[in-house]
Formats: structure tokens, C-alpha cells, sequence
């Protein structure tokens, strides 16, 4: 990009507020499932103060290891119980990971490169999504970009502040997810210094205060996991969270090893189709290079990609939010391509090709918003009506009047789109569909009717959100749990059909002091859409005092 093409125009700046308005959104939503589960543990971390014996609704909590749950329960301490205090160090993290990735990107190919692959990671659905839907992995994935940028730039420049902040944040990495935290910066950076043929950087004995600094990081999660679990904690973190997933022993059964090449397809857009087309490009490079890789001057996406491509694909457990780690890579190799195709003449005609299809992309994308917003929740109100077709406009502006260099016809029409659909995603889907958020629903119920030193406990529920939002976290009960507390009174209790239906049969009274409609919000499908259908997906659950 030349001076002109890079400097801030009006149309730039209306872009950065539209993105601003769509992460910002996303802080104030309710969490669910698994963003719900580690909002829980963050309340526990907040309420008791201990850092290292970490307990889900006071039972101890093995699954993840803390380092989300820390940041999460400093921004509660600060800030208060509230959707927007749990996921606020998350948006945080982003932050540190598209600048990671701006200076990654320009290190390897130059500051286009870099701003573009920032710009394609900051308006990719992936980051949308789960800055909303708060996962490990969205942390993980600023750390493990930040360590390999600063690995990089110590390979460079041999900075020593570099080299520690690398390692600093690479142990990060592993209390935030376990050994993959490592392995991914590991890999992709280890993968380029082997390719380029530095055995002598390679196996120096430099690298080894780096792995103190990793231990020092790591240890007191080690320590409070071998007091709750013992030497089952330490295999747990070392092996059976991660290995277990790849074998299946631990969880999952997945036997398709395409699901990161479709998923990818939705996870990454509207940059999938780039992407793809990304991929064939340096294919074919290397092939018509008779596969000598003397020509290629980095090796750090591709040993990043291809390990999770090729890890991750043959393992059993598969979920999107897996892919995230490498996409601030996979953003970069990408950018790479969109530079070459916008600067080089004889990218000329495949660079039309590509503009088209962004094109009908962003067109798609705006259809989905308009089906959201007029069909799945029609009574959405005139304001954000108005707004809406504010932003239609902005969008065919940005995509047929305002007059753009080859860079910005490339980006800008879906990069629009995808933000338009994520902000009415964030104001009008997920807000329309907290009706069957049941558990944080009845916990503001249970927060207004009970008595200050009353708890609320979880009976055959699978979640955990009343663990953050009721005003007092209880315990996930068993059966054996229920005779006791019946005798003691007024014992508060959300429930599900089968856990009323295990109550009664013990002959327990109880009073019931609400129903509420229950969805399952991490798996939105088209039912769920519509609102005729939408009811038909609900389950009912129940608000309880046993007496």
C-alpha cells in the first residue's frame, strides 16, 4: 500500500466505530453452557480469593486450567457481577491478538500485510463469536500469537525482553489450555527454524531459561491441582485434557476428518473463500518450485496450520472453537495473497474474480441479517428497524457509490456485511432469544424473592449459569442430597421435567415458584429461528423451594 491508500479516511473511521458497536454489544449478552460454566468458576475464584483451588459450585474443577478464570474474577472484583465484568479481560486479550498479529504479519511481509491480516482477523465471525460466546481458546489465542511474534522478533533482533515476554506468554498459554499452549508456538516457530535449515539456533542451551520462565508461569496451577487431585491432576493436565481428546479416551468420538475444512468455511468468514484460494496459491507456488523451499522466506504459518490441520483433524473430540489458536495465522498467509493480488498486475483477473465473490458474500450476509431481524424476531421495534436499513445503506455505499483502490474493493463490502449481521446477532437474536435462558432467568427470580443468605442449588440441570448469576452460588445436588436438605426447609432449587419427576417420587413437597421455557443456546438451528417452531424446541424448568 502506498501513503494514500493507508491513510485514515472518513469511511475507515466508520468502520472502527461499527466494530467497536459489534464487540462492545457482545460484552453485555448473557452466557450460556460453557461460557456460563467458566463464568461460575470465575464467581468462585472472586468470592473465596483462592487463586489455586479451583471449584465449579464448590465442588474442585479440573477441566480447564485458570488463567481466563483469574482475569475473569479481577474484572468481577472490580467491576461487579455482570455479563459485561466476566467477558471484558477477553475483549481485552483480542485486542493484544490482532496487534500481535499487525506486527507478525509486517515482521514476515511487510506492514500491508500486516494490516490487512489484522483487519480480516478483527472482522472474521470466529472473533465475533467467541468474544461473545467467552471461551479458553479466545485467550489462548492472543498468547499464542503474541509469543510467536515475540519469538520471532528475538530470532531477529535478539532482544532479550523479546525472548521473555515470548516465554512469559507462552506459560500463559499453557495455564489458559494446558501443553497445547506451548505446542502451537512450539511447532510453528521450531517448524521454521528447522525448515531454513538453523540446526545451531535450533538445539542451543539458550532455550532453556525460557522453559524455567514457562515452569515458574505454570507451577502454582500445578501445585493447587496435585492438592485437589493428586498425581491424577498432573496427568490430567499434562495428558488427558489434550492426548485424551486426540485418542477419544477422554471425550469424543468423531471419525470426520474434514470437519476443520467445512467448518472453517463458516467460522472464518467472510475470508474463507480468500483463504482458500490462499492455500491453492502457495500450493501451487511450491509445486512450480519443484517443491525446493529455497524461495519461500517463512515457514511459521505453515508449521502452525498444517500441525493443527493435520493434529487436530484425526482427533476424536472436534469443536470450532478449536480452530481458533491458528487463525491470527492462517489470517496472515491469507494477507499475504490479498497484498499480491491488490499491488501485482498479473493477479489482475483473478483479483475481479475475488472481489466479485466477496461481493455476493457481503450480499448474502446482509440477506441473512434482514431474515433475522424481519422474520426470526419481527416485534424488534422501530429504532432498531431504522438503524438496520441506516446500515444497509452504509453498506451499499461502502459497496457501489464510494469510489475504492483494489485493497478496499477486495475487503471492504463483506468486512461491512459481517458486521452488520454480527451487531443484530448481538442486539436482536440473542437478546430475543434469552427468553429460554431458563437458569439465568430463574436466578433473577431467585435474587428477588428469597432471603439474602439464601442459595441456589442446580438439581439434573447440565449447566452451571446459575453458579454467576444467582446472588448466592449452592452445589449441583445428587439424589442422595435431596432428603437431606428437604428436612432442613426452604431450600431453594432449579430443576429440569426429570428432576421434578425424581422429587416427587420421593415423596419430597415441594412448592413450585416458577416454570420457565428452556433452549439449549449453544446449538442454534433453523427451528429455533422461527418463531412458530421455536416454542416446540423448549423444555420446561422449574424454579423450586423444597419444603
Amino acid at each position: 500500500m502506498n501513503g494514500s491508500e493507508i491513510r485514515i479516511k472518513p469511511v475507515y473511521l466508520a468502520l472502527v466505530i461499527l466494530g467497536a458497536a459489534v464487540y462492545l454489544s457482545g460484552l453485555f449478552t448473557d452466557v450460556f453452557i460453557d461460557a456460563g460454566k467458566y463464568a461460575a468458576v470465575s464467581r468462585g475464584i472472586a468470592d473465596s480469593g483462592d487463586l489455586v483451588h479451583v471449584k465449579i459450585m464448590s465442588e474442585p474443577y479440573l477441566q480447564k486450567p485458570p488463567f481466563l478464570f483469574w482475569l475473569a474474577a479481577l474484572s468481577i472484583k472490580i467491576f461487579g457481577i455482570s455479563n459485561f465484568a466476566f467477558k471484558f479481560p477477553t475483549f481485552l486479550f483480542s485486542m493484544l491478538g490482532f496487534y500481535s498479529t499487525y506486527r507478525l504479519g509486517k515482521l514476515l511481509y511487510g506492514q500491508s500485510t500486516g494490516i490487512v491480516a489484522a483487519v480480516m482477523l478483527a472482522f472474521s465471525q470466529a472473533m465475533f463469536l467467541y468474544n461473545n460466546d467467552t471461551h479458553t481458546d479466545t485467550v489462548l489465542t492472543s498468547c499464542i500469537i503474541f509469543s510467536i511474534w515475540q519469538l520471532y522478533e528475538y530470532y531477529r533482533f535478539k532482544r532479550i525482553g523479546n525472548y521473555f515476554l515470548s516465554f512469559l506468554s507462552a506459560g500463559c498459554a499453557m495455564i489458559t489450555k494446558g501443553p497445547v499452549g506451548v505446542i502451537i508456538p512450539l511447532v510453528a516457530f521450531g517448524g521454521h527454524i528447522l525448515l531454513i535449515k538453523d540446526y545451531r539456533s535450533l538445539f542451543s542451551w539458550k532455550w532453556i531459561p525460557g522453559i524455567v520462565i514457562i515452569f515458574g508461569v505454570t507451577y502454582p496451577v500445578l501445585n493447587g491441582l496435585y492438592d485437589q487431585f493428586g498425581m491424577g491432576g498432573m496427568k490430567f493436565f499434562f495428558w488427558t485434557n489434550n492426548m485424551g481428546r486426540i485418542t477419544g479416551d477422554y471425550a469424543g468420538d468423531s471419525t470426520d476428518y474434514s470437519f476443520y475444512i467445512h467448518t472453517f468455511s463458516y467460522i472464518f468468514l467472510p475470508w474463507s473463500l480468500i483463504s482458500f484460494f490462499s492455500f491453492y496459491m502457495e500450493a501451487l507456488s511450491l509445486y512450480r518450485a519443484g517443491f525446493r523451499l529455497t524461495g519461500m522466506k517463512e515457514f511459521i504459518c505453515w508449521s502452525g496450520i498444517l500441525f493443527f490441520l493435520i493434529i487436530f483433524s484425526i482427533a476424536k473430540m472436534k469443536s470450532p472453537h478449536y480452530m481458533l489458536p491458528v487463525i491470527p495465522l492462517i489470517s496472515i498467509l491469507t494477507a499475504k495473497w490479498i497484498v499480491r493480488i491488490a499491488e501485482e498486475n498479473n493477479y489482475l483477473k483473478k483479483g475481479n474474480v475475488i472481489i466479485i465473490l466477496q461481493n455476493i458474500i457481503g450480499g448474502i450476509l446482509i440477506f441473512l441479517t434482514a431474515f433475522i431481524l424481519f422474520v426470526s424476531f419481527p416485534g424488534s421495534g422501530l429504532p432498531v428497524t431504522i438503524a438496520f436499513l441506516l446500515l444497509v445503506i452504509f453498506f451499499v455505499y461502502i459497496s457501489f457509490i464510494y469510489r475504492k483502490n483494489r485493497y478496499e474493493k477486495i475487503l471492504l463490502s463483506s468486512l461491512t456485511a459481517i458486521a452488520i449481521l454480527n451487531l443484530i446477532f448481538n442486539t436482536v437474536l440473542l437478546p430475543g432469544l434469552n427468553r429460554y435462558h431458563a437458569a439465568a432467568r430463574a436466578s433473577e427470580l431467585f435474587n428477588e424473592l428469597s432471603p439474602d443468605e439464601a442459595v441456589l442449588h442446580n438439581f439434573g440441570y447440565d449447566g452451571f449459569e446459575m453458579g454467576f448469576y444467582a446472588k448466592n452460588q449452592g452445589k449441583v445436588l445428587h439424589k442422595p442430597d435431596l432428603g437431606k436438605l428437604a428436612r432442613l426447609g426452604d431450600t431453594w432449587i432449579f430443576t429440569t421435567e426429570g428432576g421434578l419427576d425424581i422429587i416427587r417420587k420421593m415423596d419430597i413437597r415441594y412448592e413450585v415458584i416458577a416454570e420457565f421455557p428452556y433452549i439449549k443456546l449453544s446449538n442454534i438451528n433453523f427451528n429455533m429461528l422461527l418463531p412458530d417452531s421455536r416454542e416446540k424446541e423448549a423444555q420446561a424448568t422449574f424454579l423450586i423451594i423444597l419444603k
